[in-house]
């Protein structure tokens, strides 16, 4: 349980460098930290959220498409950010 709390504490600051990142259209080094992160926690319901965000201001909708899809699903841990990333879908299916 410690290794996992101190997991944790270690993404909240990528999460927050990340998000200032995307803030300042410094978009690929924000992809970039938060593919870091996926890839240590594939089911990170924020990261993936994020991950759309900096995809959709790219203009890569498929892409983000994927990665609201994964949010979606993260109803039981993380219900806002799914229920966020559900919304977000259906309003790019319009």
């Amino acid at each position: 349980n410690q290794a996992m709390d101190l997991d944790r504490e270690r993404e909240e600051p990528l999460l927050q460098k990340s998000i200032w990142l995307m803030e300042d259209n410094r978009l690929q080094e924000s992809i970039n930290l938060v593919t870091a992160l996926l890839e240590k926690n594939p089911e990170h319901a924020l990261g993936h959220w994020l991950q759309a965000s900096n995809l959709l201001r790219r203009g890569q909708r498929e892409q983000a498409r994927h990665n609201l899809l994964k949010a979606s699903l993260a109803q039981r841990t993380d219900p806002f950010i799914a229920q966020s990333a559900k919304t977000l879908l259906e309003q790019l299916q319009k």
